[in-house]
């Protein structure tokens, strides 16, 4: 039994430690401004399901940064990230909804309710700390 569990849990660190090793080097890419790289590393992270990657991703698709300008794909980033409940994208989204970038006026999203009133966005962000 004790082996079943110590193979289990080196097995679950293997399959944790690539994801975290990608956004590191993502991390480090991008401080030394190169984006490209950040973009690259950061986005096989968002895949395998980091919300941080994927609200970084949001943010280079946002500025522009190793990857064209398309705020639809910042959005859609800063979506995703705010669906599993990261409050820094859960308030990017809603500036991106209050301000119009990105997203249709009105869209169906994030557990099912109407987010026509941007409000919501930053009630959820404000009830996981953000200071709005």
């Amino acid at each position: 039994m004790k082996m079943f569990m110590f193979i289990f849990v080196f097995i679950l660190f293997c399959l944790c430690v690539p994801a975290f090793a990608t956004f590191e080097a993502g991390q480090k890419a991008f401080i030394h401004g190169n984006y490209d790289k950040a973009f690259l590393q950061w986005r096989q992270a968002a895949e395998e399901g980091d919300l941080t990657a994927q609200r970084n991703i949001a943010h280079l698709y946002r500025w522009g940064k190793g990857v064209p300008q398309d705020l639809t794909q910042a959005a859609f980033w800063y979506y995703m990230a705010a669906r599993g409940g990261l409050d820094t994208a859960q308030y990017n989204l809603g500036v991106m909804y209050l301000r119009g970038e990105g997203v249709p006026r009105i869209l169906r999203i994030f557990r099912g309710q109407d987010f026509a009133s941007t409000g919501k966005l930053f009630i959820f962000a404000g009830n996981e700390g953000i200071r709005i």
